[in-house]
């Protein structure tokens, strides 16, 4: 129980679900117990959107006591997609306390396991005009903008999911989230230089309905 908030030390303070299937639900458990050598407490938790549910068992532990965090994460209420990040507060006896943060993340993917041979063949793709941008040599505190063209080059509607950039770079979301075979969209970026020195290289993600 490496892991201290107050007089609470946990096994675990990040609760990594792993991947998630859109529409199901998985769970985990982090141990937890009272170091306190007197006094019992109630842990709970702050700032818990509603698709991921704690219960903390027993609802109050005794000086010593151990217990569990029984973790469940619900994708079928959650509106986003990819790699999904939250802090929670952890209260202790209802009150925040300093340097409480408890981290649950989860990779959120569309189920495709299921759709069949025609399926496949009828999905979306997509398709880029380019998968590299090359800025060169720019100067500090600079913006550039560029962009590039997103293509359907399948037989059902495309849908964009996500757009997601590593830090570096922001990225405008784009006009159109549904892409019809053969259509297309453009999605722009700004690189800002400020803070960086040497060679930089960072990645635009995009989530569609597109199996592949």
């Amino acid at each position: 129980f490496r892991y201290v908030i107050d007089v609470i030390r946990f096994k675990n303070i990040h609760a990594a679900m792993g991947t998630v299937l859109k529409g199901s639900a998985k769970k985990k458990i982090i141990e937890i117990v009272n170091a306190s050598p007197d006094h019992p407490v109630r842990v709970s938790f702050g700032k818990v959107p509603e698709y991921i549910s704690l219960k903390v068992i027993p609802k109050q532990l005794k000086p010593g006591e151990k217990g569990i965090i029984d973790i469940e994460y619900r994708s079928n209420n959650l509106d986003d997609w990819d790699y999904v990040i939250n802090r929670l507060d952890v209260l202790i006896n209802g009150n925040s306390v300093p340097d409480n943060i408890f981290t649950v993340t989860a990779v959120v993917r569309e189920d495709f396991s299921k759709l069949t041979a025609d399926e496949l063949n009828k999905a979306p793709k997509i398709s880029f005009d380019t998968e590299k941008i090359n800025f060169g040599n720019i100067q500090p505190n600079k913006k550039i903008e560029s962009e590039f063209v997103l293509k359907n080059i399948g037989k059902t509607n495309l849908e964009i999911r996500k757009v997601r950039a590593s830090c570096g770079c922001t990225v405008a979301e784009p006009a159109d989230k549904i892409i019809p075979p053969g259509g297309s969209t453009i999605i722009k970026t700004t690189f800002n230089s400020a803070g960086k020195s040497g060679r930089q290289k960072y990645a635009i993600t995009i989530i569609t309905n597109d199996p592949k």
